[in-house]
């Protein structure tokens, strides 16, 4: 934060809104959230917002299904 001179914008949004709004989608696994995004369509275009991996599930593709999952 000292170096953005603010809390990151995930810190400080308004999740339940977003919710609300059906823009938020998650991986779940063992019953855990394991990963998220925060997207919509847009006119011509998807419009990411935010999205988070669990550092334990790094690496395991969940970015990339969050993607395919919108190509659909």
């Amino acid at each position: 934060m000292p170096r953005l001179g603010r809390e990151p914008a995930p810190m400080v949004a308004d999740y339940d809104a977003e919710i609300a709004a059906q823009r938020v989608m998650v991986i779940e696994r063992a019953g855990c959230v394991s990963g998220y995004m925060v997207a919509w369509p847009e006119e011509e275009a998807y419009f990411i917002d935010n999205n988070g991996v669990e550092p334990t599930c790094q690496g395991a593709g969940f970015g990339r299904r969050f993607i395919e999952m919108q190509l659909r």
